[in-house]
């Protein structure tokens, strides 16, 4: 089972009004919200986790749903750091859900027993993501289906049960190239889909990344062009493989410069961090100004800036979730196909 009629009945009654919105002026349709940045994993291909930053208490938190939802936004990811972390996140998915929002959680899935799974499921989360980057041994992570095995049983179950979509992410770096076909062959038979996310790197400040992750030889770049090949063949022959064709021919160019993608970060959709500092991507220096600053007419205030951000940052970054709004934006029946297939 992918998801219950009931969910998709529920995707078509949030997100077709809001589309029609869409035509007359730009709303942050997707948001993403770092409701912590604590992690109990240190993937060395992180730059996300701050175990210091503070955070929103829950009345708070729910202040910041209230004003995305006011805004426009249809589909909140929840994300960290680890979201699960968090003592009141069932509560926060709760409230997003009795807003009228799609519910989307990113978790490296190490916190979630079998007991925990069961009130994600009666929270009502709408689409689960569960990060792991290889099925064998991947140090890099700590995140293979070896560790993830018992909790992805679960998640099955409860799928079964409540109708969430169920997806397993991996971060696709050189690191794990090699295991990329393997990995989407095993879920592919466990009838479980699978997306994928080009490995980032850390554009805007000087934090030191492993040059290893990266396709910079011609030899690599080879081999990467060679697996999103083998991956195209994969998706004509899967329901499972949940990336798009556009996607992967994009981080082709990507990688040979030969790309300005249209990014959609700071018109159709943003981020906010830990205590509502408002952000362009997820990706990016937070703005000097917090959520509740920010009206209808937030992107007229940024387009100057968001321009000069985005020359820089697209050369650098090709954000699976930021490239998938623009394919949603361009082709509104894109995530609803996805869902039925």
């Amino acid at each position: 089972m992918r998801i219950k009629g009931s969910k998709i009945l529920k995707f078509a009654r949030i997100l077709i009004p809001a589309y029609l919105k869409l035509k007359f002026r730009p709303i942050p349709i997707w948001a993403h919200f770092f409701i912590t940045r604590r992690c109990n994993l240190n993937c060395k291909y992180c730059f996300q986790k701050d175990n210091k930053k503070n955070e929103s208490d829950t009345l708070e938190a729910k202040k910041i749903i209230d004003k995305l939802y006011s805004l426009g936004t249809r589909i909140l990811s929840f994300l960290g750091g680890e979201p699960t972390i968090r003592k009141d996140f069932i509560e926060l998915v709760e409230y997003a859900n009795k807003k009228g929002m799609i519910s989307f959680l990113t978790t490296n899935g190490t916190l979630l027993n079998e007991e925990y799974i069961e009130r994600i499921g009666r929270s009502g989360l709408d689409i689960l993501t569960l990060s792991v980057d290889s099925v064998a041994d991947f140090g890099y992570s700590g995140k293979n289906y070896a560790r993830s095995k018992k909790v992805l049983d679960n998640l099955v179950r409860a799928r079964g049960k409540y109708g969430f979509l169920l997806i397993v992410n991996m971060v696709l770096s050189n690191r794990n190239v090699n295991q990329v076909i393997d990995t989407l062959k095993f879920f592919d038979k466990l009838g479980i889909p699978i997306s994928l996310v080009f490995i980032q790197e850390d554009t805007f400040t000087n934090q030191p990344m492993d040059e290893g992750l990266f396709f910079r030889s011609e030899e690599e770049k080879n081999k990467l062009f060679k697996v999103l090949e083998e991956i195209k063949i994969l998706k004509k022959q899967s329901k499972n493989i949940y990336v798009s064709t556009q996607y992967l021919n994009d981080i082709k160019k990507f990688v040979n410069k030969e790309i300005r993608w249209d990014c959609p970060a700071g018109k159709y959709t943003f981020a906010v961090d830990t205590e509502g500092e408002f952000m362009l991507c997820s990706v990016l220096p937070k703005e000097d100004i917090n959520i509740f600053q920010i009206d209808k007419n937030y992107y007229k205030k940024f387009a100057v800036k968001r321009k000069e951000t985005l020359d820089i940052c697209t050369k650098k970054c090709l954000s699976n979730c930021y490239h998938a709004t623009m394919v949603i934006i361009k082709n509104p029946l894109t995530p609803i196909k996805e869902l039925i297939v």
